[in-house]
């Protein structure tokens, strides 16, 4: 979950499989099953506790918050990030500095960045790059 211009919202892929970002505003149920699968709710009873769904007045309590602690999402991104340092991130997920989530496209799934490239490495990255412009 993250926050983006003021709002509660989630990655998730659409029907042509590409990451898209959903917002949570209105989608009480989206929320209730998310709380369900990461916390576990109980309802005490006198003599034990049993396990239940988030209650909907907090999840309610939570859409109407307004602020949240969650990172902040500027974009997805289908390609390598590459910070205001010049640091290559190619791991899947959300960089917290340049506050992107990488959704790697099926070709880029098991690209590898050598941390010290060799010549020829570096040659054949040169390349792809002025091709690209």
């Amino acid at each position: 979950m993250f926050v983006r211009s003021g709002e509660l919202v989630k990655v998730r892929m659409d029907e042509r499989n590409r990451p898209i970002i959903d917002s949570l505003k209105r989608d009480h149920d989206a929320l209730k099953g998310h709380l369900s699968r990461i916390t576990r709710f109980y309802r005490k009873t006198q003599t034990s506790s049993l396990t239940c769904s988030p209650p909907i007045e907090t999840v309610r309590d939570i859409l109407s918050l307004g602020t949240w602690s969650f990172p902040p999402l500027e974009a997805v991104v289908q390609v390598p990030i590459v910070s205001p340092g010049g640091t290559v991130r190619y791991s899947a997920g959300y960089d917290a500095e340049t506050r992107l989530y990488y959704a790697p496209e099926n070709s880029l799934r098991h690209l590898t960045v050598p941390s010290s490239p060799k010549e020829p490495e570096v040659s054949a990255a040169l390349a792809l790059i002025l091709e690209l412009l």
